[in-house]
C-alpha cells in the first residue's frame, strides 16, 4: 500500500511538472505558476527597455527573501516597503549579499490580480460562475450573472499589467535605466485579499543590479 502510494504520487508530480503552462492561457492567482510569470514579466519588460536585463540568480534570492519576510504584509504602500528593503540592501553591501556589481536597488508594487476595469464590483461566495465570486454591479442578484464576472488575466496580460505599474509610477525612471543590466524578481499572491469584497492583489519585488558610474552616466545623458 505505501508502495503504491509513493508510487502514485511520484507520477502525479510528474504529469504536474510536464504540463506546459502558455502565456496565452488564463492567470488563476489562486493557481499561480510562479516561476512562469516572473519569466513573462522579464520579457516584457526586456521589450520596453534600452538595454536586455539577465536574469540573475542572485538577485532573485535577494528578491525572494524579502517577499518571504513581508509574505504576511500587504504593499498598499510600496515606498515605505521599498525604502525599508533598499536600507537593509545598503547596511548588509554586495559583497554580503554575493552581487559583483556595484549596485542593488528594489522596486515594489501590488497589482490587480484580475483584469478590473476600476468599475464598482461586489463580492458574492454563493456563485457557481467563477472561482472568485467577483462581479461587475451592485450586489444583485441580477448582476450575479456570467457576463458580469470580473474576468482573469492571461500569463501575457497580467505581465503586461505588473510592468505598466512599474513604468508609470514612482519607480518608472529607475526601471527605464540602462545603468541596470541584472534583475531578480519575485511575485506572490496576497491571500488576504482573496475570497472577499477585496479585489485580489499579486505582490511583486523587482531587485535591479548594475554600475555606479554607469547610472550616473545615464543621470548626465
Amino acid at each position: 500500500m505505501v508502495r503504491w502510494l509513493i508510487a502514485f504520487l511520484t507520477l502525479s508530480a510528474v504529469c504536474v511538472s510536464a504540463q506546459t503552462t502558455l502565456a496565452t492561457d488564463l492567470f488563476d492567482p489562486t493557481e499561480m505558476n510562479k516561476g512562469f510569470l516572473e519569466k513573462c514579466i522579464v520579457q516584457e519588460l526586456n521589450k520596453r527597455k534600452k538595454i536586455e536585463l539577465n536574469d540573475n540568480t542572485t538577485l532573485k534570492k535577494v528578491a525572494s527573501d524579502f517577499q518571504e519576510s513581508f509574505q504576511s504584509r500587504h504593499f498598499y504602500s510600496p515606498k515605505r516597503y521599498q525604502a525599508r528593503i533598499d536600507k537593509e540592501i545598503r547596511m548588509k553591501g554586495n559583497d554580503k549579499l554575493n552581487y559583483k556589481g556595484t549596485l542593488i536597488v528594489s522596486a515594489i508594487s501590488s497589482v490587480d490580480a484580475v483584469n478590473y476595469n476600476e468599475k464598482k464590483f461586489h463580492y458574492h461566495r454563493g456563485d457557481t460562475y467563477s472561482k472568485l465570486h467577483l462581479f461587475y454591479g451592485e450586489r444583485t442578484k441580477l448582476n450575479q450573472v456570467e457576463e458580469n464576472v470580473i474576468p482573469l488575466h492571461t500569463y501575457a496580460s497580467m505581465a503586461q499589467s505588473i510592468v505598466d505599474n512599474n513604468l508609470s509610477g514612482f519607480n518608472k525612471k529607475m526601471m527605464k535605466s540602462s545603468a541596470y543590466k541584472d534583475i531578480g524578481l519575485s511575485v506572490s499572491l496576497d491571500y488576504k485579499t482573496l475570497y472577499r469584497s477585496k479585489i485580489p492583489q499579486i505582490k511583486v519585488v523587482v531587485i535591479l543590479g548594475g554600475s555606479q558610474i554607469a547610472l550616473l552616466q545615464d543621470l548626465t545623458n
